[in-house]
């Protein structure tokens, strides 16, 4: 019999070729949520799941809202807000 080391993904998100970050799942049971705003100077973004040999990429859902613009002020229209959620037993 062949025992298999099961190893928990691990992938990075990027906004474009910009690094967001890094997505580490080390319990399945926890409730991970990444969030950010995003200004753009274009009608579109690309998300991008970076396969870093370590498990496949995978989102379970991916939420775009437009803002009005003048609800953040932010020194130029590519910056980032970023936050970072685990939530137990959810």
């Amino acid at each position: 019999m062949v025992s298999l080391e099961v190893n928990p993904p691990q992938f990075d998100l990027h906004i474009g070729a910009d690094y967001w970050a890094t997505v580490y799942i080390s319990d399945p049971s926890i409730y991970v949520d990444y969030e950010m705003i995003h200004l753009t100077s274009s009608d579109y973004i690309h998300v991008c799941l970076v396969n870093t040999a370590r498990g496949d990429p995978f989102i379970t859902s991916l939420e775009l809202r437009p803002l009005d613009i003048t609800m953040y002020k932010q020194p130029s229209p590519s910056s980032l807000i970023l936050n970072y959620r685990q939530l137990w037993n959810r």
